[in-house]
Parts: structure tokens; sequence; C-alpha cells
């Protein structure tokens, strides 16, 4: 009360520390990824965020996972565009925030080297994104028998024993295949609940990986349909790219007309996600004039993108260019394209309308799927969909989607498997790759 922070630790089974810090301010450590906030009075929590009634039960079940929420718009102390919000989920801090709430606070800021599960909807139901496996052991499934008797990913390890999926931690193991194969191998593991194998269909949007939308068919041959285009590390390069190709008239009045966002642009590094769903993203916020410097980092570039998505009540928006492109032999969008035809609609939609825009991107990106499925069904035969990886914690895409691929072809979800993460590692079992 007297200082507005605290920090201190509880000890874990495993010999090692659960580090909690509580503030009632900002956590400058967390700037760079989304702020997490731990609710001390879950009366209060519409006075500080839009949170929907099937929101506020998901955090209120046994497990007491973290949800993202938008804070109310024009709040005094809340500034981001999303948190992940939680409710107390063990004794100490029950005791904490019940205190804290009789003295009239109703949230904290928390940083905390061990996280809860983040969840996200998805298909009118829940699934998990992810989890921190060093203390959220996952439940072991049963399952048809794998390839392999053991895959590791990222630290988690899959193996098959007494015909159940079971899964241990390694931190320190090496993954056991290679990157460009896990939207396949998100394939296999969201597809072993349906137990749809032939004739079926992933799209993964992750961290872990580059984008990509693959199939598998009649004799479970995989191919991979479109890739995420692969974008210039900064916006400077990009800014070049444009102004040499078709889009150098419409960047330049872009330039003219709205020179803070290209400003912006022109600053702008992706670093390692130049090949990811959430590294277009990042650009696509920058053009529609969301940074806050020109220096911020792509999870808040994203965040702002959905909160602007999120205002607009409609349900409908503008249609944004995704049209495809052939490099390396391989099927992607046309960055370039896409870019000019954004920039062109925010040359001449107002500002305020711009949360049209920004829902009109995701709206535009999912009917553009929608159609590409409906093309890979006529060679291929499609049966089922599933959507993987952690991008679509993001709703209103996963919504789209889900409503635009989904009025053809049934939605699958493995709600026993992470979305990027114990999906990856168990359908890695099924690989059809030989191993030294």
């Amino acid at each position: 009360m007297n200082t507005g922070h605290v920090s201190f630790s509880l000890p874990l089974p495993n010999n090692q520390q659960h580090e909690f810090h509580l503030s009632r301010g900002p956590i400058a450590a967390t700037q760079h990824q989304r702020q997490q906030v731990i609710i001390c009075n879950p009366n209060n929590v519409p006075m500080h965020f839009i949170v929907p009634s099937i929101h506020v039960l998901a955090l209120s079940s046994l497990e007491k996972p973290r949800v993202t929420v938008r804070a109310k718009r024009h709040h005094a102390q809340l500034d981001q565009p999303l948190y992940d919000l939680c409710f107390s989920y063990n004794r100490v801090l029950t005791v904490l925030t019940e205190i804290l709430r009789v003295r009239g606070i109703d949230y904290l800021h928390i940083e905390t080297n061990h996280q809860q599960p983040l969840i996200a909807r998805i298909n009118k139901g829940w699934s998990q994104v992810c989890s921190d496996p060093a203390i959220h052991p996952l439940v072991p499934f049963k399952s048809v028998e794998p390839l392999h008797d053991q895959a590791c990913i990222n630290g988690l390890n899959a193996y098959w024993s007494k015909r159940r999926i079971r899964f241990d931690y390694q931190p320190n193991h090496s993954n056991d295949v290679p990157a460009h194969t896990l939207p396949i191998c998100a394939l296999h593991g969201g597809m072993l609940e349906s137990g749809v194998g032939r004739h079926s269909a992933a799209i993964y949007f992750g961290r872990y990986a580059a984008g990509e939308i693959v199939s598998q068919d009649k004799f479970t041959r995989t191919d991979t349909f479109l890739v995420m285009p692969t974008l210039p590390h900064s916006g400077t390069e990009m800014i070049a790219v444009l102004a040499a190709g078709e889009q150098a008239d419409v960047l330049a009045k872009f330039k003219h007309q709205i020179p803070v966002s290209y400003n912006d642009l022109n600053k702008l590094v992706l670093n390692e996600c130049n090949d990811q769903l959430s590294g277009l993203f990042a650009v696509v916020a920058t053009v529609l004039g969301l940074s806050k410097s020109g220096h911020d980092s792509v999870q808040y570039l994203n965040d702002a993108l959905i909160a602007k998505s999120l205002h607009n009540d409609s349900n409908q928006g503008h249609r944004v260019d995704f049209s495809l492109d052939m490099v390396n032999s391989k099927r992607t969008i046309d960055w370039a394209k896409m870019l000019g035809s954004l920039m062109s609609f925010s040359l001449v939609v107002d500002e305020v309308d711009y949360d049209k825009l920004a829902f009109g991107v995701m709206d535009s990106l999912a009917d553009y799927i929608a159609n590409w499925i409906e093309r890979m069904d006529e060679t291929t035969g499609i049966k089922a969909v599933t959507l993987a990886g952690s991008d679509f914690a993001n709703e209103v895409l996963a919504d789209r989607i889900c409503l635009r691929v989904g009025k053809n072809f049934p939605i699958v979800t493995n709600r026993k498997l992470e979305l990027d993460g114990s999906n990856l590692s168990a359908g890695a079992l099924f690989l059809k790759m030989r191993r030294r």
C-alpha cells in the first residue's frame, strides 16, 4: 500500500522458485510483451475492462486461465490495447487480493516467471493456446498408434506409452523435426481427436514456423498450398520495394497525405517474424497509424490491430486485396499489392472509420482463405479443416475464418491439445519422416 508494488517467491515441487512481482501501475519489464493483470475485485471488472459474460465464466473456471480482453476506452490508467486477465490461482494470491479488495483496489499488474495457461475462443469453444509445462503437466490422452515412439519440439516431449500419448518437459532437448515440418505436425495433431486423417487441411499461423496452409490427400501425402510471404526485415526495405514497383504512385500519395504513418513504417523492424502472419499484421497496424512511437514491438502492433477491429460493431469492413503470387515456386500472398490496397483505403477512408478497415483486413483474409480451401478441395478433397498456431489467439481472425471456411467445411479443433505447443509434439509422432 505504501510503495505500490511487492515482490515475493513461492517454492515449487521441482526445487525451483515461482517468482511474483505485483504492482499497482504498469510494470516496465513487460512493455515489449502483453501486460498481465490479476483481478482483486471480480465485481468491478466491468468498470475497467470489456469482458463478455462467456469470458467471465472462463476466468472463473477451476483452471484459472488467462483470457485476453480490452480495457475500457479512455481509461485513466489502462492505456494498452489488450491485456491478459486472470483471477487469483493460489492461496497466497487469494489472501492478498482479498485484503486489497477490502481496501478498494480492483486489480494489479503482475509479472511472473511461470504464467497461467492462455486460452482463446475458437469455433464456439475454448482452446488452450499455450501453457507452462514446468508447472502445468499435460494430461495423457488415448490415440491410435503413431509412427514414432517419441518426438520433442521446443522442449515439450511427446511419447507413446500404454496406448496413450504422454508428455514430459525436457527444456534442453533439441527439436526432433525441422521447423518447415511444423505446420504438417499441427495438421496431424489437430486431427487426432476427430479421427479425420485423409482429406484434411490445416491453417497454421504461429510463432514457431512460417505461416502455411497445408493438406493431406487420400494416400496421406501432404502438400503445402500456401506459405506466408517473406517480408523485408525493416520498413525501410519495404518502402524501397514498393517505390520500385507498381505501388509507387499510391506510396507517394500515402507519404504526402499521411506522413506520420509513413515515418512509423520507415522505422518498423520485424526481425525473425517477417514470414509470419504477426509480422504482416504489424505492418498493417503501422500503416493504419496504430504505432505509438515507430519502434513498437510486433506484439503491441498486433494487439492494437485486434483492439481496433473489435471496435467495429457492424461485422462489415472494406475488402483488402490478398492476391496470390508465385515466389521460388511457392504460392504466397503478394504483400506489396496487399499493402498498396490498404494504403489506397487509408487515403479515402476517414480515420474514425479505421476500425472498419482493421476489421476488413481480417475478414478479407478469412474470405480469401475460404476460397483457397475450396480450390484445395477441387484437387485434394477436403473433409475437415483445423486451425493451429498462437496467432489464433486473435479471436476476431479465428471467428471470421470459422464463419467463412465453416460454411462449406467442418472446422475441427483438438481441445485436448494446445494450439501452439503440445499439438506440434503430438503431431510429430505421426510425421512421415525418417529420423537418424
